[in-house]
């Protein structure tokens, strides 16, 4: 079978023969002195220019001179693979807080101002509150009672138990540490909200940072949830950079990079990849990368646009040439080497892929000392007319060349359909607070992993305070009450008191028990767990936090707020997720669905990515939709995949090639990868003993990596399987 074949003729890749010279092209050395320019360089002089018997291309100095030949050296140098990432520059999640009263009142006196620097523990501004000076009169009023209630109880144990009957020094005993409790009550209080005996509440900094904005002036009324100061610590700034899907399985935690900002044009700041997004950006489909910079001077500023270098490959004492020194024509690389005064040797190289500045990494062809044509090699080039579709060994290796035979093998028929990744929902939470309240503390940052129940942050929380604070002195209270009754009951045993007092005093106790567990229950679906609550009641010691805990295991996947934030019942904090597993949800459209919906729902399918090219996963449809939904009339069916290595992203676009029937006969087949489209054509290269050949062919069934050849090919044809593109590029060069 040759129909479609397409040849293209052959023509040499040697230079002029050895000994010849290049006038042995009489019609050029006759129409004109200089031979046409190559690839827009300048034209090479017909005269002194030879090749002699030794295969040297001898230059003689007047055509030297013509056009401008200049060397360069090879050399061993560190050379570096990077990726060029859009970038532009945020505050982390650490250093912006907010400060604000931890009372409702007026504001007395601003002691700062905008882009002043403070310190952590700093008085910004002083509130006079209304309720604070009505808990300082009350701890007053409270204070003397304690005294009197102490003067009362000592008075009845002077006098003795047959003067003061032993039931009411006890009522003495509980009135007096009921009144100390009081007094202790009201100190927390005031002691939380940062007052002292007297004088104005002050508005404190939570971190250092400078000022950057101020919502407050004096005589300003303010209230507890109002954020009155926002403070920024610039000495350090992350690069947010936007990672393309094709680029995501190349940037790694931990590498190298250099940022520009362009508003400080000259100037580089390095840092090395911190914490990457846990899924891909819905609206950009690309990853978010961090890299931390140190900003000692400020010079770096929020929002500010910049690039971001980042070195995927390092490598030390490599082989190094100048960029100028390398011809690309086709899939072929090479360079004239100086073997002799003005006599050059054309050198096929393999280069890597890393680069520094004007250098390029040489893998194969040059050696660290060799001089190289670096002005006038493309000129030099114009002798090389490369008319036959080869390549030197030196081309395949460095494009990875490999092929691979036609033959005849059981194609299964299989659906091919767009999917994307995405996220279990029972994998993915947010952890919320259940009451209203300050940021305190942040334990976690973004990329840490986390169990069920960890600490991710502790609110401040004044109503929390004040009903732990009821909670105790509910429990104080049923201690003290118990005794009243154990001694009434003992009496009662006696027939001493009346039976209605024993009643009085045991209702009085149901009442307590009940109010008790309700206030208990309130403060554990606030988010304290009982071990919190049974420390307090140990203690009598009421802190004013709460802990907002993970709800899950997996990994912290951004933090939404700051210290100092006033933050309410149900608002989303964190983010957690769990990567160790991913759905791929595909859409099936109706032409899909008798070969998916036709035996057994679990159908063998293949997930493939733009972001790791070759890689594959294996898996199965788990579960479909019940029904067709959607303009598109199409049927989703979701790929359970293992992610531990957290490879695949949440966002990530995917193909899934799922098994509609299993391999039938043998066909005459070719792979997929093989094949280069052009338009509504399809083209594979067939390799030859000399060259290659484009052949168009017709393509019918396909399963995951093969097609039915229907025209073009015959079995024992070796076509190419790595280097396509590569070698299609060949192909137009010779064209």
């Amino acid at each position: 079978m040759t129909h479609g074949r397409e040849v293209v003729g052959p023509v040499s890749l040697r230079p002029p023969l050895p000994g010849s010279r290049i006038a042995i092209l009489p019609a050029l050395a006759m129409l004109a002195v200089l031979l046409p320019a190559h690839e827009g360089h300048k034209a090479l002089a017909a005269k002194g220019v030879r090749v002699d018997a030794k295969g040297l291309l001898r230059i003689d100095p007047q055509a030297a001179k013509a056009i401008g030949l200049a060397n360069g050296t090879v050399d061993f140098g560190m050379i570096e693979e990077t990726s060029l990432l859009s970038a532009h520059l945020v505050l982390p999640w650490n250093r912006r807080s907010y400060a604000s009263s931890q009372a409702a009142g007026v504001v007395t006196k601003v002691l700062v101002r905008l882009g002043q620097n403070v310190a952590a523990g700093e008085t910004l501004a002083l509130v006079q509150s209304l309720p604070v000076e009505t808990l300082r009169l009350e701890l007053r009023q409270a204070e003397l009672e304690e005294a009197l209630a102490e003067k009362n109880l000592e008075r009845a144990r002077s006098l003795g138990e047959g003067i003061v009957p032993g039931r009411e020094t006890l009522d003495l005993e509980a009135e007096r540490e009921d009144r100390g409790y009081v007094v202790a009550t009201l100190r927390s209080k005031l002691r939380a909200i940062g007052a002292g005996a007297e004088g104005a509440i002050p508005v404190k900094a939570p971190m250092d940072g400078t000022i950057v904005h101020q919502d407050v002036v004096v005589g300003h009324r303010v209230e507890p949830t109002e954020h009155l100061f926002e403070l920024q610590d610039l000495r350090e700034i992350w690069a947010e950079c936007d990672v393309p899907e094709n680029l995501v399985a190349r940037i790694a935690t931990g590498q190298a990079a250099r940022v520009r900002a362009f508003a400080l044009p000259g100037r580089s700041f390095a840092g090395t990849v911190g914490f990457r997004a846990l899924s891909m950006d819905a609206g950009e489909s690309a990853r978010r990368v961090y890299v931390p910079l140190e900003n000692a001077d400020g010079a770096l500023l929020p929002g500010m646009f910049a690039t971001a270098e980042v070195v995927t490959r390092r490598v030390e004492d490599a082989i190094v040439a100048p960029a100028a020194a390398i011809v690309t024509d086709g899939a072929e690389r090479y360079a004239f080497v100086r073997e002799e005064e003005s006599a050059y040797r054309r050198k096929n190289l393999v280069l890597g892929s890393a680069t520094a500045g004007d250098l390029v990494e040489v893998r194969e062809g040059l050696y660290p000392g060799d001089a190289v044509v670096t002005t006038g090699n493309h000129q030099l080039s114009a002798l090389f007319v490369q008319g036959t579709l080869g390549l030197s060994d030196e081309a395949k290796r460095g494009i990875a060349f490999a092929t691979k035979e036609v033959d005849y093998r059981a194609l299964g028929g299989v659906a091919r359909v767009n999917g994307r990744v995405v996220a279990p929902p029972e994998r993915t939470a947010v952890a919320t607070p259940r009451i209203e309240g300050k940021i305190e503390k942040i334990h976690v940052a973004p990329g840490r992993a986390v169990q069920p129940g960890e600490p991710l942050a502790a609110i401040q929380s004044l109503d929390l305070q004040n009903d732990l604070l009821d909670l105790i002195r509910l429990d104080r209270r049923r201690v003290l009450l118990g005794r009243q009754l154990g001694y009434v009951r003992a009496l009662a045993e006696k027939g001493v008191p009346p039976r209605k007092e024993l009643l009085r005093l045991e209702n009085e106790m149901l009442e307590l028990d009940a109010r008790f567990s309700a206030l208990r229950r309130t403060l554990l679906l606030t988010g304290l767990d009982e071990d919190a609550v049974t420390k307090a009641l140990e203690t009598r010691e009421a802190p004013s936090h709460v802990t907002v805990r993970s709800p899950i295991a997996g990994q912290v996947a951004s933090i939404r707020v700051v210290l100092g934030q006033v933050v309410h019942p149900g608002e989303a904090l964190f983010d957690i997720a769990d990567p160790s597993e991913v759905w791929i949800e595909g859409a099936f459209f109706e032409s899909d669905l008798a070969g998916l919906l036709d035996g057994p729902l679990s159908k063998p399918t293949t997930v493939r990515t733009v972001a790791y090219g070759d890689r594959e996963w294996r898996g199965a449809i788990g579960f479909v939709s019940p029904s067709v939904q959607g303009s598109g009339r199409a049927l989703a069916g979701w790929v359970v995949l293992d992610n531990r290595d957290g490879a695949l992203l949440p966002g990530m676009h995917a193909t899934l090639l799922t098994a509609e029937a299993a391999p039938g006969e043998k066909l005459l087949a070719v792979p997929l990868r093989s094949i280069y489209p052009s338009g509504a054509r399809r083209y594979v290269f067939v390799e030859g003993k000399n060259a290659f050949r484009r052949v168009e062919i017709e393509i019918g069934r396909r399963d995951a990596d093969y097609g039915e050849v229907l025209r073009g090919l015959s079995a024992g044809d070796r076509v190419v399987f790595s280097g396509v593109n590569e070698l299609n590029n060949a192909y137009s060069a010779v064209r």
